[in-house]
C-alpha cells in the first residue's frame, strides 16, 4: 500500500502547497527550486493500517498515532515545532508507549525513555534520501510488519526523481521519522541498530557545543553529510550507511561474531 500511496500523496501535497520549505541558514541550504512534499510518514501510516487491516501483529497504535501527530504538527509549520515543545511532545509520545507496553511502573517509565531516545535518534537520522528509511527497514526486518511498509516509500525517496534539481517524490518527514522512533522503541530486539544515529548524534553534540552552537541547532554536520563532502553521492552515502547498519545487525543477531 505504501508503494501506491507515496507518489498519489505527494502530488496531492503539491498541489496543495504542502512542501518542506525549511532552511537551516542560507550558508547550510539553499532553497530549492522543486520542493518536496514529506508526506512519507502519512503513506507509511497508511501501510501500517493495511497491514493491520488485513489481520497482521498488533502494534502500540496509540504510541504511534500521536508520535505521527506530532511529526506532522512539525511538518505543518514552516519553521518547525521549537525544540522545548518538541521535546515535550516526545516526552509524551513516550508516556502513551510505556502506557501501551509497559507493566508496572519501573517498567512503563523504561519504555516511555526508550521511545524518547529512538525517536530523537532516529529524527537525527532524517538528513539524507533513505537513511531514515534504510534504519528501520534494517532494525524492524524479520521483527515487524512496519518493516515491508517502510520498504514501500524508499524507492519514492532514493530512486524515482523529478524536476531539474532531480529532488525526490517524497520526504519521509518528522511524521515519518517519529514513526520510525516509535516502532523501533516498541521492537527491544531493534534497539542495537539505534547504535549508530545515537554515536552520530553524541558526535553532533560535542561540536556543536564546542562551537558555542545549541547541541539542537541544525546543520549540516551529520555523518551523512560527512561521507558527501568525502565526494559520495546520494546513492553511494546511502549504499554505505546500508553496509554498516546490515553489518551492525548481523553482529547483534550473532551471526558474525565478533574478534575475541
Amino acid at each position: 500500500m505504501t508503494l501506491v500511496a507515496t507518489p498519489i500523496l505527494a502530488r496531492a501535497a503539491l498541489a496543495w502547497g504542502f512542501v518542506d520549505s525549511r532552511e537551516f541558514g542560507l550558508a547550510q541550504r539553499k532553497p530549492r527550486e522543486n520542493p518536496v512534499p514529506p508526506v512519507g510518514g502519512i503513506a507509511v501510516l497508511l501501510g501500517l493500517v493495511g497491514a493491520f487491516l488485513c489481520g497482521e501483529e498488533s502494534l502500540p497504535w496509540a504510541a504511534l498515532l500521536a508520535a505521527f501527530a506530532l511529526g506532522l504538527a512539525d511538518d505543518l509549520r514552516p519553521a518547525g515545532l521549537s525544540p522545548l515543545v518538541k521535546l515535550a511532545g516526545q516526552c509524551a509520545v513516550g508516556g502513551v508507549l510505556g502506557w501501551c507496553l509497559g507493566d508496572g511502573a519501573w517498567n512503563m517509565a523504561a519504555w516511555s525513555v526508550a521511545g524518547v531516545v529512538a525517536m530523537n535518534a532516529a529524527n537525527t537520522f532524517d538528513c539524507s534520501d533513505g537513511a531514515c528509511g534504510t534504519l528501520g527497514v534494517v532494525g524492524l526486518a524479520g521483527r515487524s510488519v512496519a518493516a515491508p511498509a517502510l520498504l514501500g516509500f524508499l524507492p519514492w525517496n532514493v530512486f524515482v526523481r523529478r524536476g531539474s534539481e532531480r529532488v525526490p517524490i517524497a520526504y519521509l518527514g518528522d511524521s515519518g521519522s517519529h514513526l520510525v522512533g516509535v516502532l523501533l522503541a516498541s521492537c527491544p530486539e531493534a534497539w542495537g541498530i539505534l547504535l549508530l544515529p545515537l554515536l552520530d548524534l553524541g558526535r553532533l553534540s560535542v561540536v556543536r557545543i564546542r562551537q558555542g552552537r545549541r547541541p539542537w541547532d541544525g546543520d549540516r554536520l551529520h555523518l551523512a553529510h560527512a561521507l558527501e563532502r568525502r565526494g559520495l553521492g546520494n546513492l553511494g552515502v546511502l549504499g554505505l550507511l546500508l553496509a554498516i547498519l546490515v553489518g551492525l545487525r548481523m553482529v547483534l543477531d550473532g551471526v558474525v561474531p565478533l574478534p575475541r
